[in-house]
């Protein structure tokens, strides 16, 4: 099995949920930086990457995208330890989450910081953003660990660099949803406590982030920047 190499951008949250599982299972990886709030690529970057994103995982010949199916890929190839469960109704309820996690969260990330030019536009859709953790609060009601126990699981990975960043909206927008979530923020609070997650994901010092979001949503800039 060839050694697998990871076209990534070190402070993206999608290429974070990447960093976490592979720390997780202990696998090492080459890694090849693209600054993605640049519109350039590296040259041959567009020959395997068909959509020009990151993370994009190469091994043994193929192109691997998207960082759910990426997380997913590295756990059935490197089975140890295992990060979803083998029970098909508890495998289908992570997937569920997994989804949620990308659909309700990220995609939302993605569209106010890489697509939306208006800045009202982009509050908006951070407000929804705000609005669809409702769901995860309440489905993290009664948990006291992780997302699906005491071990991390590709659901914490999926959701802990988003989560890592909603104090950050919440400032810059002044939006108090976030303070009446309890579960989210407990939940987050042990993400960030987790040995892999601290090295992987909450080891970005917050004031780039602030910096980064504060061009995104008070300045009304997308990244890469529009022509």
């Amino acid at each position: 099995m060839s050694r697998p190499k990871l076209y990534m951008y070190s402070i993206s949250p999608s290429c974070q949920r990447v960093f976490a599982t592979f720390a997780n299972k202990g696998v090492e990886y080459d890694s090849v930086e693209i600054d993605i709030s640049e519109r350039a690529r590296p040259e041959g970057f567009d020959k395997i990457s068909p959509f020009g994103k990151v993370p994009l995982l190469l091994h043994d010949g193929q192109a691997i995208v998207e960082s759910a199916n990426i997380t997913q890929y590295i756990d059935e190839v490197w089975p140890n330890p295992p990060m979803m469960p083998s029970d098909p109704l508890k495998r289908a309820y992570a997937r569920q989450w997994i989804q949620y996690a990308d659909r309700e969260l990220f995609n939302r990330d993605a569209q106010f910081v890489h697509v939306e030019p208006d800045r009202r536009r982009k509050l908006e859709i951070c407000s929804a953003l705000f609005d669809a953790l409702a769901h995860l609060d309440r489905e993290l009601e009664g948990k006291k660990a992780l997302f699906l126990g005491d071990d991390l699981s590709l659901v914490d990975c999926m959701l802990a660099p988003t989560l890592a960043n909603v104090p950050v909206w919440s400032d810059l927008t002044k939006e108090r949803k976030y303070e009446t979530y309890e579960n989210v923020k407990s939940y987050t609070d042990r993400l960030r406590r987790h040995p892999v997650l601290e090295q992987t994901v909450f080891c970005v010092p917050i004031e780039v982030y602030e910096g980064f979001f504060k061009a995104v949503l008070v300045d009304g800039m997308t990244f890469p920047p529009k022509k």
